[in-house]
């Protein structure tokens, strides 16, 4: 390796075979996916590449100080807004984005659209499980008090399924709060709305929406956290999902009586 003179094109062409390795294994033996993956992972990590790939810059860091202020009642600014700006400096941050716009939809709902078709790019899906045509990460900003809905759940589902079928896999709220049925209580083997909806949408379509909530934000301002974060998430919702139907417990759609409001109709 010493005789070899390094350049930005021996450094990819070296990654290139190490990936192309790394899949080979993957497709040779399957049943060990989750060892290499992990072995991949600690070759990321060892070689610094997931630090380099999310830098998190002045302006970044200190918009997160601005949200701190605001959850502790020290600064009034639209709440709103001031998600979405974080939301933005993140993936700006974020090595290997080409682009990212922004759509509206139902009450002035701004979605961040980012996409990336680099060799920073390529690191990226690999890292984060993601099938290689995802070239879109779709990215919502809430700042609530109240949880992230089912119904604001599946939205964000809807629109990775279907506004952009073949090039999004990952969809990723920012939330001051965490999504319904996470961490509130129960069983991690009992999926209850938003989470069963996570986890549903998975194993229907290989695609993921995730919520990075309050303490995720605040991690931020740290090298390669977005894509740590991001990551773990997703492996969470891959365990999750390969948990047997016969040992994991949905809440039940049942058929109950009609309540008394609608009822009142029937005579």
């Amino acid at each position: 390796m010493s005789d070899i003179k390094m350049n930005d094109d021996n450094v990819m062409k070296l990654v290139k075979e190490a990936f192309e390795t790394i899949n080979a294994a993957r497709m040779s033996y399957p049943s060990y996916e989750g060892q290499i993956r992990d072995e991949a992972f600690a070759w990321y990590n060892n070689w610094g590449i997931i630090d380099d790939q999310y830098i998190p810059d002045a302006n970044l860091i200190s918009r997160i100080a601005d949200y701190e202020k605001y959850v502790d009642g020290r600064n009034n600014e639209d709440p709103g807004k001031l998600m979405e700006e974080i939301a933005f400096l993140t993936f700006r941050c974020l090595k290997g984005n080409n682009d990212i716009k922004s759509y509206t939809s139902y009450a002035q709902q701004h979605d961040l659209v980012v996409s990336g078709s680099s060799k920073d790019w390529v690191v990226i899906n690999d890292f984060l499980h993601l099938n290689k045509s995802g070239r879109t990460i779709v990215v919502e900003a809430k700042n609530q008090k109240e949880p992230v809905s089912d119904s604001q759940f599946s939205r964000l589902c809807y629109i990775v399924r279907s506004k952009f079928k073949e090039t999004c896999y990952l969809g990723i709220f920012f939330s001051r709060t965490p999504a319904t049925g996470f961490g509130d209580g129960h069983s991690v083997r009992v999926l209850r709305d938003s989470r069963a909806t996570q986890v549903i949408f998975h194993a229907e379509t290989g695609k993921y929406v995730v919520v990075l909530e309050h303490a995720d934000i605040l991690e931020l301002k740290k090298n390669g956290s977005l894509l740590r974060l991001l990551e773990s998430k997703i492996r969470d919702v891959e365990a999750a999902a390969g948990i047997p139907n016969s040992v994991m417990n949905i809440d039940e759609y049942i058929e109950v009586a009609l309540p008394s409001h609608m009822r009142k109709h029937l005579s």
